[in-house]
C-alpha cells in the first residue's frame, strides 16, 4: 500500500482506495452511477470518505462467478435505523457469531497528498495532520458549550447562530465523512470452495486457540476449523446452514424491512464487460508483459523518485526543516491510533454498553 501511494502520486491521481479482489464499489447517491462523479461531489475540505460495506447473501451453494450471479446483500449497520438493526438482529444473524460473517467497518478512500499512510486495510492516516471530526457528529455537550460561550457576547439571535456555526466549523473542520448511500459490496464466502481455499493457505492447527494466530474474526475461525476437520458433505451442510440464504420467507421479510437489498447494477456492468471482451483483452495484455520486469521497473522508479524527493527537501529546507518535521512526527506518535483492523458490526453487548454509558 505504501508503494501504491507513491505510484498514485506519480500518476497524478486524486484519490486512492484499498479494495480487495472480492469487493466492488457501489457508488449510489451520486448524480450518475459513477465513482468519479461521487468523489467529485465530495467537499474540498474532506480528506477521507468512508464507504460502509454490504455483505453478499448467496441464495445457492453452486455459485461460480459471484460478480455476475449474486444480487442480494445485507446492509451495513450505518445504513439502517437502529430499531430495525437490533429488532431483526437474530433473524439476520441466523446463529452465526455476528451480524456479518466477516468485517463490518467498511473501507475508505483518501485524497492523495503528502504524508499520507495506510492505517490498516480499512482506513488512511496523515501523520502531519491532527484528527478532525465531521461537524454532523458533534455531541450535544460541545454544541451547548459553544452556545453558552457565545451568549456572553451582546448579539442578536441571528448573529449568535452564525457565530456558533462558524465556531463549530473552525474548531471541528470536517476532514472525514461517512457516505450515506454508497457502499462497498463485499462478496465473502460466495463460493463453497472458499472454505477449502482459506484452509489451504493457513498453517494453523484446527483448534480454537491456534486459529487466533491466523484469523481475527470469529466466523473465519469457525470456517477454518470446519474445513479442516469435517468431511465434504458435512462441510456442504454447514455451508448451507450458515452461509446460504435458503429460507425464502425470511429473505422476503428482511428485504421488505430493508435489512437485505437487491443490487443489480454491478452484475449488469460486469456481464457487459465480459461479453464485450474487455476482460479477455486485459488479461492477454497483462500476460504479454513479464511480471518480474514490471515489478522491477516500478520499484526502480519509485525508489528513484522517493530518493529525489528526499534530496530536494534537504536542499531546499536544509537541516532546520528536516529536524522540525522530525520533531512534529515524534510529537504526534503518542496520539496516533493503531492500525484499524477488520471489525464486526455492533451486537447486543455493544448496545447494552452504549445504553449504560
Amino acid at each position: 500500500m505504501e508503494m501504491a501511494i507513491v505510484m498514485a502520486r506519480e500518476a497524478g491521481m486524486d484519490w486512492i482506495i484499498h479494495l480487495d479482489t472480492d469487493e466492488l464499489i457501489h457508488p449510489a447517491g451520486a448524480r450518475e452511477y459513477s465513482l468519479r462523479r461521487l468523489l467529485l461531489d465530495v467537499p474540498d475540505n474532506v480528506d477521507m470518505v468512508i464507504f460502509p460495506n454490504y455483505e453478499s447473501s448467496v441464495e445457492r451453494d453452486d455459485i461460480k462467478d459471484p460478480f455476475t450471479e449474486v444480487s442480494m446483500f445485507k446492509k451495513n449497520y450505518d445504513h439502517l435505523p437502529k430499531d430495525t438493526y437490533f429488532g431483526l438482529y437474530k433473524e439476520a444473524t441466523r446463529g452465526n457469531p455476528n451480524y456479518f460473517l466477516t468485517y463490518g467497518n467498511g473501507k475508505s478512500a483518501a485524497r492523495v497528498q503528502e504524508h499520507m499512510r495506510p492505517n490498516g486495510a480499512h482506513r488512511w492516516h496523515n501523520y502531519m495532520k491532527s484528527p478532525k471530526y465531521d461537524v454532523r457528529y458533534l455531541n450535544l455537550w460541545s454544541f451547548s458549550f459553544l452556545l453558552v460561550f457565545s451568549s456572553q457576547v451582546q448579539v442578536n439571535s441571528g448573529e449568535m447562530f452564525l457565530l456558533n456555526y462558524l465556531a463549530i466549523c473552525y474548531l471541528f473542520s470536517c476532514s472525514e465523512i461517512k457516505l450515506e448511500e454508497a457502499a462497498i459490496l463485499h462478496y465473502t464466502y460466495t463460493k463453497f470452495s472458499d472454505l477449502t481455499s482459506r484452509r489451504d493457505r493457513c498453517g494453523c492447527k484446527p483448534t480454537k486457540e491456534d486459529v487466533k494466530r491466523c484469523f481475527i474474526l470469529e466466523f473465519d475461525r469457525l470456517a477454518f476449523i470446519i474445513a479442516s476437520t469435517a468431511t465434504e458433505q458435512e462441510m456442504r451442510n454447514w455451508y448451507r446452514e450458515h452461509v446460504v440464504w435458503t429460507d425464502k420467507d425470511t429473505n422476503l421479510k428482511l428485504l421488505r424491512k430493508g435489512v437485505l437489498t437487491r443490487i443489480y447494477a454491478p452484475m449488469a456492468i460486469i456481464r457487459g464487460l465480459k461479453e464485450s471482451g474487455i476482460f479477455i483483452d486485459a488479461v492477454t495484455s497483462a500476460k504479454a508483459h513479464p511480471k518480474a520486469n514490471i515489478g522491477l521497473e516500478n520499484n526502480e522508479s519509485i525508489h528513484t523518485n522517493v530518493t529525489a524527493a528526499q534530496s530536494t527537501t534537504l536542499k531546499e529546507g536544509g537541516n532546520d526543516n528536516s529536524q522540525a518535521t522530525a520533531r512534529k512526527i515524534l510529537e504526534m506518535i503518542d496520539v496516533q491510533e493503531e492500525a484499524v483492523p477488520p471489525m464486526s458490526p455492533p451486537g447486543f453487548l455493544e448496545l447494552m454498553e452504549s445504553a449504560l454509558s
